[in-house]
């Protein structure tokens, strides 16, 4: 078995990345007694640690022959459900298709759903719009963003204001650019009367460079927001971390033993060293 180490550490939980293919970094994430995170995790972690690297996410973006569009949670993905298939569509450089059958399912949770907060739903049914662009300081009205990031919203709203006004500080010219960019499936890219499940890309543009006008982009990864699919980033390539969380109890190698290898002293020691590491990776 592969041991990972986490990459950031906060309130008892560790989150780890794992490059693809997909339903490989799903098995090590898993074997490590952690499962793939979904955005309100990671966005935690960003908040947290004040970093976080480029990675997949648990929820999914399914795109209906119709242009209906739905966002599942982890809970509901087929991505997470049929991993293998999933990751040997995309080595074909396919679309990874669902069935009819799984995709009346998805359709009848939204249904049964849509009245409740859509922090509180299991699957999303999303605008009909190819692109999802809105301030940081309207981001907390978004429902997509209460679906995504549930109670952590407000926290990571507030985390990317004040970064961007940092930035602002550097450049006077910024103002205005503060944009949370939600980039979804062209109808291009898929086939008529099949039914898409996309994986999500959690983009962070705050660590990418402050002069960055998008702060934040959530995108299918397959597609990232170009027009063309020669920029494709995919489940199967080794080059995509997928992101796992787990308790910091189910680490699998021993706190003394990690000290050791670091030099540490004391755990607070140890906290600082790694995070240096995370920093410099």
């Amino acid at each position: 078995m592969e041991e990972v180490k986490a990459e950031y550490q906060s309130d008892g939980l560790e989150l780890f990345l794992v490059k693809g293919p997909f339903d490989k970094a799903k098995a090590t994430i898993e074997q490590n007694g952690g499962k793939i995170a979904p955005t309100q995790q990671v966005a935690k972690m960003h908040v947290a640690c004040n970093m976080m690297k480029d990675c997949i996410i648990a929820e999914n973006i399914i795109h209906f022959p119709n242009n209906d569009i739905l966002v599942t949670s982890a809970d509901y993905s087929p991505i997470l459900k049929y991993a293998s298939e999933a990751t040997k569509a995309y080595e074909e450089r396919h679309q990874f298709f669902i069935s009819e059958e799984e995709a009346a399912s998805l359709v009848n949770i939204a249904k049964e759903d849509s009245g409740k907060p859509p922090a509180e739903q299991r699957v999303y049914t999303l605008a009909k719009i190819d692109k999802y662009p809105f301030p940081i300081f309207r981001m907390i009205e978004s429902p997509l963003a209460q679906f995504l990031f549930k109670d952590t919203l407000p926290a990571y709203a507030s985390y990317l204001q004040n970064k961007f006004n940092k930035s602002c500080e550097r450049d006077t010219t910024k103002t205005g650019k503060d944009m949370i960019s939600i980039l979804l499936p062209n109808v291009i890219y898929r086939e008529i009367n099949k039914t898409v499940a996309m994986p999500i890309l959690f983009y962070n543009a705050t660590d990418v460079g402050w002069w960055c006008d998008d702060m934040f982009t959530i995108s299918p990864p397959s597609l990232m927001g170009y027009e063309s699919d020669q920029n494709w980033v995919s489940l199967n390539t080794a080059a995509d971390k997928v992101a796992g969380i787990r308790s910091s109890t189910v680490s699998k190698l021993s706190y003394e033993s990690v000290m050791q290898k670091y030099g540490a002293k004391s755990p607070e020691d140890l906290d600082r060293i790694l995070a240096q590491v995370a920093k410099n990776q």
